[in-house]
């Protein structure tokens, strides 16, 4: 009789939608690791928004996405695209007598934010 709406039903099936619900549950998780200076909430937003820009990224593993996301986290990077970058790569690996492949996801600080931690002028 009372039958979800067609709206939640897409809306539990989006991707973002479940990218942002696994972020989520891992607050307490970024809370821990991530600086004094970004703020808890604005971090999943920022992977979140690398996600809507790149969506090759909700294709990769999920369990790389998200340790991505936590090496991001303890160094103290946005994925923004200015401080750091999520990035989709494909690795081959060799299954038996059978190649395969996965996509994974990397994190890739940009160069300049390197070079301004390594001479203390970011926090």
């Amino acid at each position: 009789m009372n039958a979800p709406s067609t709206d939640l039903v897409a809306r539990r099936d989006n991707p973002i939608d479940k990218l942002k619900n696994n972020l989520a549950s891992r607050a307490d998780e970024f809370r821990m690791v991530l600086p004094s200076h970004i703020n808890v909430d604005k971090f999943p937003r920022t992977i979140a928004t690398a996600a809507m820009s790149n969506p090759d990224l909700l294709t990769c593993d999920r369990r790389s996405l998200l340790l991505a996301s936590m090496k991001l986290a303890q160094d103290g990077l946005l994925s923004d695209g200015r401080e750091a970058a999520l990035v989709p790569f494909k690795r081959c690996f060799k299954d038996g007598s059978e190649g395969k492949s996965v996509w994974e996801v990397q994190p890739l600080p940009m160069a300049w934010i390197i070079a301004m931690k390594a001479t203390a002028v970011l926090p």
